[in-house]
C-alpha cells in the first residue's frame, strides 16, 4: 500500500474526508458512510470486534463507469470507537489501486 496526502487527490477527498469525520461523530451511520464489505484491506487493518471498515464515494461518476456510484472511494477504519486510518482509491475495481491517507 502506498502512502499518500490527502491534497495530492483532489478537493472531493478533502471533502469526503470531512465529511465521514462529520458523520461519525453525530452517529449518523447510514447516511454518507455505509460499511465497507470489500476485502482489498483485510491484510491491512484488524478486523474483530470492535473493528469496523465505513465507506464513502467520492465525487461522482464519470463517462465510462461501470456504475452511478463510480470508482473512487474513501474507507475509514474505526476501530474501538476510534477512527485510525483513512484509505482511498481512484479505481476500486483495480487491485493495488489503493492509498493510505497519512494525513487524514
Amino acid at each position: 500500500m502506498r502512502p499518500g496526502n490527502r491534497f495530492q487527490f483532489g478537493q472531493d477527498v478533502t471533502r469526503a474526508i470531512a465529511d465521514a469525520k462529520r458523520e461519525w461523530q453525530t452517529g449518523n451511520r447510514l447516511g454518507y458512510l455505509r460499511r465497507h464489505e470489500g476485502h482489498e484491506l483485510a491484510n491491512i487493518v484488524r478486523r474483530g470486534p470492535g473493528s469496523t471498515l465505513w465507506e464513502c464515494q467520492v465525487g461522482n461518476a464519470h463517462a465510462g463507469d461501470s456504475s452511478p456510484a463510480g470508482r473512487r472511494r474513501l474507507v475509514v477504519w474505526e476501530d474501538s470507537g476510534q477512527l485510525k486510518r483513512f484509505f482511498f482509491t481512484g479505481d476500486h475495481y483495480q487491485v493495488g489501486s489503493w492509498y493510505e491517507i497519512t494525513d487524514g
